[in-house]
């Protein structure tokens, strides 16, 4: 890739001082990835791909839990596309307001200055977030078993749930 193509390279380099300084204590592997994600948003180029190790992304593939729903991004809004969970109560086309106290226009800011894109092209970063939503948040986010979600229904009722974290063979069986 042509890395200086759309940051130039003085504020490129500035910018990778900047990361260097940031790490001031030894930081475990989800730590580093959302500091060095930031890469993303300043090389802008649809080959530069940074995920965990392969040695993590195993390891929660076949242990970790996740986000049990399939989402669709709006207008920077979070809907439920698909739910898979089995609590059937969250209905397709639910706008979730947050995720476990976090708003989820932060969220999506947060993952979307983090992801993969070509040029200043925000539609590839929303397309991945839409189709690896439960991954990409769970690398920046955790694992926790429950997730807390405010949505709204289609009648403008606002509702807040606790639902189980699944594991992806859960989440494969109640698609």
């Amino acid at each position: 890739p042509n890395l200086y193509l759309y940051t130039p390279k003085e504020k490129l380099n500035l910018f990778f001082d900047s990361l260097y300084k940031c790490i001031v204590k030894p930081l475990s592997e989800l730590e580093f990835y959302n500091l060095v994600t930031l890469i993303n948003s300043k090389v802008k180029d649809g080959h530069t791909m940074l995920l965990p190790s392969e040695e993590g992304g195993n390891y929660f593939n076949e242990k970790g839990k996740y986000f049990p729903f399939y989402i669709a991004i709006l207008n920077n809004r979070l809907y439920v596309n698909m739910n898979c969970s089995a609590d059937t109560s969250i209905r397709e086309g639910s706008e979730i307001l947050n995720i476990n106290g976090r708003n989820t226009k932060d969220i999506l800011k947060y993952l979307l200055t983090r992801q993969i894109r070509d040029g200043n092209n925000q539609t590839y970063p929303i397309w991945i977030l839409t189709n690896y939503f439960k991954e990409y948040f769970s690398f920046s986010f955790g694992h926790p078993n429950t997730f807390s979600i405010a949505y709204k229904t289609s009648n403008a009722n606002n509702i807040t749930k606790t639902i189980n974290a699944l594991p992806k063979d859960s989440i494969r069986f109640y698609r």
